[in-house]
């Protein structure tokens, strides 16, 4: 067996270090015994009591939790598979173009603890990514399409070569191929936020608990 480590599997880890957190600052009279007991509606009603709500879709709501935190909690059986995807995707290599994944329910996946981000705008791809959010959509169809065998763009979108040997589209193209990820939801603005780390702003996707198969199962 080779035991060195790759400088990837390197900067994922001092990733996974820097961003870690052991305890996260719930409200004082919250109770994760109580909460962690509840049926799906009577949990999302006791953090409603506590928490305030800042996002909500068909199968999970995500609370604020602290400065650095949000709280997603299931609603649904699609939610709970949500959340294991995302636990499952950021514990298997960590990507940093994902929110981190703090903590989660370790028997039922019921909620997990993330990476607070803000929305991200089109703008947001251009200043960090150096590419407008067109041309991010453009590039990652391309590939998709080229992926998977299919002929329907013809023409290698501008900045193709250069975005496509960055560290970022490689954690993108791993997740999508591992975990056979939508591409409708990698280039849908909702899905991605803005992130804070080290002082610097840094694109994260904020959903990416939805597979093909979740999709086919749920949906």
């Amino acid at each position: 067996m080779n035991d060195e480590i790759t400088l990837q599997e390197l900067a994922y880890s001092i990733l996974f270090e820097t961003y870690y957190i052991e305890e996260v600052d719930y409200p004082l009279e919250f109770d994760k015994t109580i909460f962690n007991s509840l049926n799906h509606k009577k949990r999302i009603e006791y953090a409603k009591s506590f928490m305030k709500k800042i996002g909500a879709g068909s199968s999970r709501i995500v609370f604020d939790l602290d400065a650095s935190t949000v709280l997603k909690v299931a609603k649904t059986a699609a939610g709970i598979a949500q959340n294991e995807t995302e636990v499952d995707v950021y514990r298997a290599f960590k990507p940093s173009c994902v929110a981190v994944v703090y903590d989660y329910d370790n028997e039922n996946y019921t909620w997990i603890e993330m990476e607070k981000a803000k929305k991200a705008k089109p703008s947001d791809f251009a200043k960090i990514l150096k590419i407008n959010f067109i041309n991010f959509t453009e590039i990652m169809m391309y590939w998709y399409d080229k992926t998977i065998g299919s002929s329907r763009y013809s023409n290698k979108p501008v900045n193709y070569d250069n975005f496509t040997s960055t560290d970022f589209f490689y954690d993108l193209e791993q997740l999508i191929g591992n975990y056979d990820m939508p591409i409708g939801d990698i280039i849908r603005i909702s899905s991605w936020g803005v992130a804070n780390r080290n002082g610097l702003d840094t694109l994260v996707l904020i959903d990416f608990g939805v597979t093909k198969d979740i999709l086919r199962q749920y949906y």
